[in-house]
């Protein structure tokens, strides 16, 4: 469970999904994931989130604009796993390397 940095969203995680909540607005949604959610990173205006989930030695990363949709869904080969913002970019390290994934948001 946790917030986006700017504190609009809440995510956790429930049986095969991810959830996310709206407080101010009462929205929420669920977002289906292969796997058991091992990362959670917010762009810094809130309005893309990556979470990647792990099934077996494969990890998955969606990009989603909360409540509007899905925008990219990736699956990768791996063990170690880091999803992070670092200075308004998103950051993907699987096994010792490190992908930046660069995100137009609309």
């Amino acid at each position: 469970m946790g917030f986006s940095p700017d504190s609009r969203y809440l995510f956790y995680e429930s049986g095969d999904s991810v959830g996310l909540v709206e407080p101010q607005e009462g929205s929420r949604m669920l977002l289906p994931l292969p796997g058991r959610l091992v990362g959670a990173a917010f762009l810094e205006n809130s309005r893309t989130a990556a979470f990647a989930a792990r099934q077996g030695q494969h990890v998955n990363l969606q990009l989603v604009s909360p409540f509007l949709a899905g925008i990219s869904s990736e699956t990768f080969s791996g063990g170690d796993l880091f999803v992070g913002v670092v200075q308004g970019q998103l950051l993907l390290g699987i096994d010792g390397r490190l992908l930046r994934v660069d995100v137009e948001e609309m």
